[in-house]
């Protein structure tokens, strides 16, 4: 967007026109990529017109506009207020969809702190609970699993770690919150056989076999299945150092 953002638009030559003629330049504008422009188009007309019935359309394209231009925390202010203010309108879930993929493009590694993940997550989840008859249902069902997956692996990542400093009891929190809350992921496999290496090396047997067998019954072709089932027989025939459990299967 190198030569989008040139600012070449005069707001005193605009004090004069109407909401449909300042909506009108806005959309030249944008049609050109010259986002910033149209963006200063745009919310001009409510600030000229705040009862027109442009205001709701020029709200919508400034925060499409910020947006192309990555200016996430102008187009985040516009897009809410869009939504807040009409929220009858049309085009709240294209409002709803825009937003989500605003936190969506800062999705954080893996490793770091995911409430922007989780932000994301939170607009896609209105927009499909909201309106499943809209355009962007499928799209944002797409996202949705994009990030569930992510969250799951941020969980699995902070199990995998107090797993091999010997703190079983956080590892189990951290793999049943990704069995209760993302179930659905391909994480959710490798969590129940995690689960199983914690109970095994706290001597748990009971609760290691319990898991197990919700494992069979769920993902029975799952390598994580067999790794589990593997793990039980090792440990029921005495043939275990259950302080080496994390080395028997690579992560």
């Amino acid at each position: 967007f190198g030569g989008c953002n040139k600012h070449e638009l005069d707001i005193e030559k605009l004090s004069n026109k109407t909401a449909e003629e300042l909506y009108n330049i806005g959309n030249t504008y944008k049609h050109n990529k010259k986002y910033e422009d149209a963006a200063l188009a745009f919310e001009e007309v409510g600030n000229q017109h705040p009862y027109s019935k442009y205001v709701a359309k020029s709200q919508l394209e400034a925060g499409k506009c910020y947006f192309e231009m990555k200016k996430y925390a102008e187009a985040i202010a516009i897009l809410e207020t869009f939504i807040h203010t009409h929220i009858t309108h049309e085009n709240v879930p294209e409002a709803l969809y825009i937003l989500g993929n605003i936190y969506f493009n800062q999705m954080p590694l893996v490793q770091r702190d995911q409430a922007i993940t989780v932000q994301s997550l939170e607009y896609f989840q209105v927009l499909c609970d909201g309106y499943p008859s809209s355009k962007y249902l499928s799209r944002a069902k797409e996202k949705i699993k994009i990030l569930l997956q992510h969250l799951a692996n941020h969980e699995l990542k902070i199990g995998l770690y107090y797993q091999k400093l010997g703190n079983y009891t956080a590892a189990i929190s951290r793999y049943n919150t990704i069995i209760e809350a993302y179930s659905t992921t391909e994480v959710s496999e490798e969590a129940y056989h995690r689960l199983v290496e914690c109970y095994v090396s706290l001597d748990l047997l009971e609760e290691a076999a319990a898991v197990n067998i919700v494992l069979q019954k769920k993902h029975k072709n799952s390598k994580w299945a067999k790794y589990s089932n593997d793990l039980i027989k090792k440990y029921s025939n005495n043939t275990l150092d259950k302080h080496n459990i994390k080395f028997i299967v690579k992560e």
